[in-house]
């Protein structure tokens, strides 16, 4: 990330920061597009790492690990018509 990173004080300045970054010029085309599905991802690493107390030098590192962490946890790939068809079985 940055220095600019580590000298914001709230986890919403550095949310608002981060996606103004990205948002800006050609330089983070790629960055955008590899984003464009996975911010909510991205934001609650943020908020994560502020929240913990961690000293300012590491939060860069720690947003990183916990986005990374989070993208190659398992999903569960949910279907709403599996989730429609097992409540009407639930209720019958």
């Amino acid at each position: 990330m940055g220095h600019w990173l580590v000298s914001w004080k709230s986890t919403y300045s550095a949310v608002i920061e981060i996606h103004c970054q990205i948002i800006k010029g050609r330089k983070f085309e790629s960055v955008r597009e590899y984003l464009d599905g996975r911010w909510s991802t991205l934001e609650d690493a943020v908020l994560t790492a502020w929240s913990s107390g961690i000293h300012t030098d590491t939060r860069p590192y720690e947003i990183a690990s916990l986005f990374l962490a989070a993208l190659s946890a398992p999903q569960s790939a949910t279907n709403p018509l599996i989730d429609g068809l097992e409540e009407d079985l639930s209720s019958t």
